[in-house]
């Protein structure tokens, strides 16, 4: 078969075979910038969804802070049923913190496990202070304690505002 003999039917489905073995290039230009832009999406994504969850524990480290001046307030001035109740809060937020897991601490688990513990120790000396009135409180000794929890919350905060 010749070119000269070639029919109307024939003559396009040559032009068009030419035009989709021409096109073939561009088409994979075109998937190769469709994945690009895929996987660059995905990348910013990963990257708020970091971000986003940085800023939620931040926050809310930044609450059990608050949470800490409250309690130390309430202890100063007795009010020991109040004080209970913001340390069960705290103790909240801060299983809540511990499940994020992107706290920057060797090992979140036991950094938080060892503040609740302290925190429940509290709350069991408060429990029996509220039961019995002559069982001893020293505010002083523990707003120490509960200085000490404050400065290692404001310090992993700290490092997890700059991550």
């Amino acid at each position: 078969m010749s070119i000269e003999s070639l029919n109307l039917v024939e003559w396009v489905g040559l032009i068009g075979s030419i035009v989709s073995i021409a096109g073939l290039p561009f088409a994979l230009l075109q998937i190769s910038r469709t994945r690009s832009a895929a996987e660059a999406a995905k990348k910013a994504a990963t990257q708020a969804q970091q971000s986003f969850q940085k800023n939620i524990i931040v926050a809310d480290l930044s609450s059990c802070a608050r949470f800490i001046g409250e309690i130390q307030s309430q202890i100063r001035s007795e009010r020991w049923e109040a004080a209970l109740y913001r340390i069960n809060e705290l103790k909240t937020v801060l299983i809540q913190v511990r499940h994020l897991r992107d706290l920057p601490v060797d090992d979140s688990d036991a950094f938080v496990q060892a503040i609740t513990s302290q925190l429940s120790v509290l709350l069991s000396k408060l429990e029996q202070r509220l039961v019995n009135p002559n069982v001893k409180m020293d505010p002083v000794a523990i707003n120490k304690k509960l200085d000490q929890i404050s400065d290692s919350l404001f310090e992993v905060s700290g490092k997890a505002k700059y991550l």
